[in-house]
């Protein structure tokens, strides 16, 4: 990533936990989870949840907002669009098949 930044708002801790709130920015130039570079900015929050014992890292769960990245790569379509609405549609009509599928079968 091209002027990659991950800056920490806010470390916190209690006994062997450890919270970090950061922030990454930056240019995606280069392959990330799997999508090939399309030179759009990242800006995305997120939380790390470290475990400690006898001095060492000894969990790392990671959380930040995935739909917000892949909407940033353009990997999903913008929030409220015409084509998220199109798919929520399609999503919602194969539920509903699959349902009455579900009930005639029972």
């Amino acid at each position: 990533m091209e002027g990659f930044r991950l800056n920490v708002l806010c470390i916190t801790e209690s006994g062997s936990d450890v919270l970090v709130h950061w922030r990454m920015t930056g240019r995606h130039t280069g392959t990330l989870v799997g999508i090939a570079a399309t030179g759009r900015p990242i800006d995305v929050e997120g939380i790390d949840h470290f475990v400690l014992q006898d001095g060492k890292v000894a969990s790392n769960t990671v959380i930040f907002d995935q739909l917000k990245l892949a909407r940033q790569l353009g990997f999903m379509p913008p929030d409220a669009s015409h084509l998220e609405n199109a798919a929520k549609t399609a999503f919602n009509l194969k539920t509903r098949v699959r349902t009455a599928i579900t009930r005639r079968s029972a």
